[in-house]
This record gives structure tokens, C-alpha cells and sequence, in this order.
């Protein structure tokens, strides 16, 4: 049970740096980000990376509380912000995406920690290796996903494509396991 646990919230770590970067072209349609579209994408895809580093920094004290009173606020965050960047707006996106960064970042810190104090010192190894390979099937996956968004050149088909909606998504599912 601890494994799929692991795994689950390893997966958060791998698929929060990449699964923005296949989707770009069918934001770019959607907003219409004719102008400023390296910006746009820009923060879209970067505005996590802040939040996870402002709560992987603060996580050290809050762990304190509990590691696992930690990974579930954790799941909650991240349930939260990925929920709302279901929401094809790009206000919700940015927002959604600034909690999914918080959520990540308590995972960063308490998730290893919790490892640490409950994995006996002989399985360790093997438990570590999952967590990573866990980042590892997560970017695979995230890129994976791209083969159901319509070709770049289909214009009208990445504007009106909802497979954005299911790659924003997917997290969620790995917060309920």
C-alpha cells in the first residue's frame, strides 16, 4: 500500500515540469495568443515552479505538524488547483496551477521524509527507486498524452479540443489514490 502511495505522489513531482509543454499550441488557439505567445506559455508553464518552490521551502516547518497531516493538505491543494484548471479560462489556469505548484512542493519535502521514518532501512533502496521511477513514467506519460491532441496545423481542432481539459486533469486521479 505505502508503494502505491509513494508512486502516486512521486508521479505529482515528474508530471507538474512537463505537461504544459505538448498543450502550448492548442492554448495558443483557444486564447488566441497571436501576440505575446512565448509570454503567455511562458507563465502558464512556469507559474507552478514558483509556488512549488515557496512551499518546499516553508514545508521543512510544516512538516513539524506531521508529515502525513502534510501529504493530505498536500492532496487537498492539489486537488483544488487542478479541479479549477479544468476551467478553460486562462485566469483559472494561472490560479489552478499556482495551488497544483503549492501542493507539489509540500510533496517535495514531506513525501521522502515520511519515507525516511517508515520504509525499514533494508527496503529503502528499492522504495526510492519506485519514488523516482514514479517522476520518470510521470513526464512519459504527460508527453504520451500529446498523441490525442489534434495535429499543430489543425487550427480549428486545438481550439475546440478538450484533451487539454483531461492532461490538466490527470492529476487529480494520482491525489485520490
Amino acid at each position: 500500500m505505502f508503494a502505491l502511495l509513494q508512486t502516486a505522489i512521486g508521479f505529482q513531482l515528474g508530471y507538474i515540469f512537463c505537461y504544459t509543454n505538448q498543450i502550448t499550441p492548442a492554448l495558443n488557439e483557444k486564447f488566441n495568443w497571436t501576440d505575446n505567445a512565448t509570454r503567455n506559455e511562458s507563465i502558464v508553464g512556469s507559474c507552478s515552479t514558483v509556488t512549488l518552490m515557496f512551499s518546499a521551502a516553508i514545508s521543512g516547518r510544516l512538516i513539524k505538524y506531521g508529515r502525513r497531516k502534510a501529504l493530505i493538505l498536500s492532496a487537498v491543494l492539489g486537488i483544488i488547483g487542478t479541479a479549477i484548471t479544468i476551467y478553460e479560462k486562462v485566469w483559472a489556469i494561472i490560479f489552478g496551477r499556482l495551488i497544483y505548484g503549492l501542493s507539489v512542493g509540500i510533496i517535495a519535502i514531506a513525501m521522502p521524509r515520511l519515507m525516511e521514518e517508515t520504509v525499514p532501512s533494508n527496503l529503502t533502496g528499492a522504495y526510492g527507486g519506485l519514488y523516482c521511477l514514479s517522476f520518470a513514467f510521470a513526464t512519459l506519460l504527460a508527453y504520451a498524452l500529446a498523441v490525442f491532441l489534434p495535429k499543430d496545423d489543425d487550427l480549428d481542432g486545438l481550439k475546440k479540443t478538450h484533451v487539454t481539459q483531461v492532461i490538466f486533469g490527470l492529476p487529480i486521479v494520482f491525489y485520490v489514490l
